[in-house]
């Protein structure tokens, strides 16, 4: 197994952080460990915006867990549903977010994104996400592990003063957008054995 790399500055979050830790110590020696040894009463503050997603029969990813946070903000029931019917996302959006998917499975690897949406009266919603690997049942990595970071409501303020954030409710969200993105190294590399992808 090739060397670990610890947290870095491609997780910016300290909630991201969190969760990352707790897949760290739960994986103990293994490359990617299983979903029955994430316990998630052990992130328990997380949660509400912790999801999982899955392939079905047909390979395509699902939503397998959403937390009530992520449900209120998508306003949806996700569960069972085909990711890229339920996302929001423009269609060469969706082809990003399932190529980013389908590295952190295959490599297997860990990914950070940075994207927006829209909220009600057009204020965009800014969001670090952080996508790991877990195996299923039959030992392959096909499970995704994630936690959507709030960072904040992008407002625009009087004249000539600066943007300010604010976390208040105004509706689901809608017209996500992937903004940068990168894998990082869990011990098996990164796709095309290089940092940043984009």
């Amino acid at each position: 197994m090739g060397r670990v790399v610890q947290i870095g500055p491609a997780i910016r979050d300290t909630r991201n952080q969190a969760l990352y830790e707790h897949w760290l110590e739960r994986r103990g020696p293994a490359l990617v460990t299983p979903r029955y040894e994430i316990d998630l009463a052990g992130v328990r503050d997380l949660l509400p915006y912790v999801c999982m997603f899955d392939r079905d029969s047909a390979g395509y990813l699902t939503w397998r867990y959403v937390g009530t946070g992520l449900a209120a903000l998508f306003d949806s029931e996700l569960i069972g549903q085909l990711v890229i019917s339920r996302s929001g996302l423009p269609p060469h959006h969706d082809r990003r977010f399932l190529d980013i998917a389908g590295a952190v499975a295959g490599q297997p690897c860990g990914a950070v994104i940075l994207c927006s949406g829209l909220r009600g009266g057009g204020r965009a919603l800014e969001m670090e996400q952080l996508y790991l690997p877990l195996l299923d049942a039959s030992g392959a990595a096909t499970i995704l592990l994630a936690h959507v970071a709030l960072l904040g409501i992008q407002t625009a303020a009087p004249a000539g003063d600066e943007l300010s954030l604010s976390l208040h409710r105004s509706g689901p969200i809608s017209d996500v957008a992937i903004g940068a993105f990168a894998c990082f190294d869990i011990g098996a590399g990164v796709p095309g054995g290089k940092g940043p992808i984009v």
